[in-house]
């Protein structure tokens, strides 16, 4: 339910542009994706509030047939990679394309996948590398991309009662 209400976002005017300018590969050649969208986001380092839940699609060419993807999120800091935990009704990939092309997919297919993830930084006020990518049944990146992301303190949430 959470993600169709997140891919209806798709037509309100405040999402964002494509952000390939500032996306950077991964290493080993991995593919990159064609497109990126940061919902909110027009420009890298993309702003996001700890606790808020951000939104992305990307569109990819797809280079070998596969029937399963799985989702990888890392935090880069230096020479350090730290796994991001997807929550598990998120793990299976397939279930997040979007549009027309579903799996399995087979070569020369254009897929769009979405995910939203919720900002858990244990600090505020630091910009992170963030690497993303889909692997295969056989642990194979499919695609993957790293850009830069500026986490910000939570949004003040104003209680109506106080005076």
């Amino acid at each position: 339910m959470f993600k169709y209400i997140l891919a209806s976002l798709l037509f309100v005017s405040w999402v964002s542009g494509d952000l390939m300018d500032g996306i950077e590969p991964c290493p080993n050649n991995v593919p990159l994706p064609l497109d990126v969208y940061v919902y909110g986001c027009d420009r890298l380092p993309c702003h996001v509030h700890n606790g808020d839940i951000v939104y992305f699609e990307m569109d990819f060419l797809v280079h070998r047939f596969t029937d399963q993807l799985h989702p990888r999120v890392s935090i880069i800091l230096g020479p350090l990679q730290i796994p991001f935990e997807i929550p598990p009704e998120d793990q299976i990939g397939c279930n997040s394309i979007i549009g027309t092309v579903h799996c399995p997919l087979f070569p020369n297919d254009v897929a769009r996948y979405g995910l939203g993830m919720k900002v858990e930084a244990p600090v505020s006020g630091v910009t992170i590398n963030l690497q993303f990518s889909l692997e295969d049944i056989w642990n194979q990146t499919v695609v993957c991309y790293r850009r830069e992301q500026t986490v910000d303190p939570p949004r003040l949430v104003l209680d109506p009662n106080e005076k």
